[in-house]
């Protein structure tokens, strides 16, 4: 495919030590294709000839030619089709995770302290840990059933899991090791917790713990590993975006709500050595206000279907391709259903 600029210039802004010759050399064209180029676009006052004129700041230049390159700023590096490679590493990243959840009713934030680091390749997946290093928060776990879930959850860290060449996580690796703490840490919640409610949802850990599909599923709705494990290593196009489909637990207790992104990432580092990408699109789920009321997973009843939008920046490393830091957000809208949004921040503690 051809690519076609959407614009007929690229303006270069001229620096105190720029030339027509260094800017020509640079460009890789003679100095009257410079000229006649620029000219074609200049008004009177931006007229060049022979060299630039005092007051010039702007060069008209071609639209295939970026100013970045001129500036020699670093390339992403890239894999065939603009894929950027996964290169993982055995250095444990410690990541901090601020996480805004936020309806017409409620709002609840947490803050945890998260690790992630590659243990090994086996065949083509990449075996990771993942640790939680968080205490529990008084202000947060609210209800009995809070603490409940806070309690359990420790049953699954460390945990391990396989992750593709795209960066998604597709399985755990440690099932076996989990239904194990969990056995043990299972009587001693027991011992700690009562109530009949409290016997229903120990009974479906319980459930989930001897299943790895259901576990599996269930931690398809874990934050942390939904937004860091999201398969930005991606093949982009010439134009360096791709689209694609997302789901995100937005709402409890229904599948997650399907979102239509745009992914693209930036052809050069920014100023600080590291690789931009942006997602960003709009819900593309099929249920209305009524299918989520009544918390079904598929489409049944008929009416308005919400608005909604998601949005995420990643940061890497410019040489290692790791992830510095994530600003996410995700919300769906209505007018009879109390909108919903959510907002995460994790970003590296590591001391560069």
């Amino acid at each position: 495919m051809i690519y076609i600029p959407t614009k007929k210039y690229n303006s270069y802004q001229i620096k105190p030590n720029d030339t027509l010759e260094s800017i020509s050399l640079a460009l890789g064209k003679r100095t009257d294709e410079v000229i006649r180029f620029h000219n074609m676009f200049a008004n009177d006052e931006e007229i060049i000839s022979f060299e630039f004129t005092e007051n010039l700041r702007v060069l008209y230049i071609s639209p295939y030619i970026s100013e970045k390159q001129i500036d020699k700023v670093p390339k992403v590096e890239f894999l065939y089709d603009k894929k950027l490679a996964l290169k993982p590493n055995k250095q444990k990243l410690q990541y901090s995770v601020k996480s805004v959840v936020v309806s017409d009713s409620y709002k609840i934030t947490i803050d945890c302290e998260k690790s992630v680091v590659f243990l090994e390749k086996i065949s083509e997946y990449f075996l990771y840990e993942i640790d939680n290093k968080s205490n529990a928060d008084p202000n947060v776990l609210i209800t009995m059933m809070d603490e409940l879930n806070f309690e359990v959850a420790k049953a699954l860290y460390p945990l391990e899991i396989l992750v593709n060449d795209n960066g998604n996580w597709i399985g755990i690796y440690n099932f076996k090791k989990i239904f194990t703490r969990w056995e043990v840490l299972k009587q001693s919640i027991l011992d700690e917790f009562e109530g009949e409610e409290i016997d229903k949802r120990i009974l479906f850990y319980d459930k989930v713990f001897q299943n790895e599909i259901q576990l599996t599923a269930l931690l398809q709705n874990d934050i942390f590993l939904k937004v860091y494990f999201n398969g930005i290593f991606a093949n982009h196009t010439h134009v360096f975006n791709f689209e694609t489909l997302v789901n995100f637990p937005i709402l409890s207790n229904v599948k997650n709500v399907e979102y239509k992104i745009v992914q693209q990432i930036e052809e050069y580092v920014n100023d600080a050595n590291q690789i931009e990408i942006k997602l960003e699109g709009v819900a593309n789920d099929d249920r209305c206000l009524m299918d989520y009321e009544y918390e079904l997973d598929e489409p049944c009843f008929s009416g308005k279907i919400p608005e909604g939008n998601y949005k995420a920046h990643y940061l890497l490393n410019g040489i290692n391709n790791y992830i510095e830091k994530i600003d996410f957000e995700c919300s769906l809208n209505a007018n009879e259903l109390n909108i919903v949004k959510f907002t995460a921040e994790i970003k590296t503690t590591l001391k560069k």
